[in-house]
């Protein structure tokens, strides 16, 4: 129900925002906390296949050409093709090379 980002009003945003309607904290809090069960259970289930292609069927952009920028400040262009095992955001690069970066070497440009 936030409406007020302050210093991250140009990138934030909220369901109250995005729907012009207020919401019921604890209907989305309980909402919430049964997904984070459902994927717990299966979790300790071990059906890390099942969870990674769930996963990879929200991807934004997945198997998609965009615009990402590095550390470095350095625009290119690479399609998302998924990400390993360890975590880490999977690029194929123009030369058709796959380059994995870690949280924060890279950012998606809109």
């Amino acid at each position: 129900n936030q409406d007020e980002f302050g210093d991250f009003e140009r990138i934030a945003s909220s369901f109250k925002l995005l729907l012009n309607k207020d919401f019921d904290k604890n209907e989305i809090m309980h909402l919430l906390f049964s997904k984070i069960e459902k994927w717990y259970f299966k979790l300790k289930e071990q059906k890390y296949e099942l969870i990674n292609a769930s996963y990879l069927n929200i991807l934004f952009g997945l198997n998609q050409i965009m615009e990402f920028e590095d550390v470095q400040q350095l625009k290119f262009k690479a399609k998302l093709t998924g990400v390993s095992k360890s975590g880490k955001l999977m690029l194929e690069l123009e030369d058709y090379s796959i380059k994995e970066f870690e949280v924060k070497e890279v950012k998606f440009l809109v």
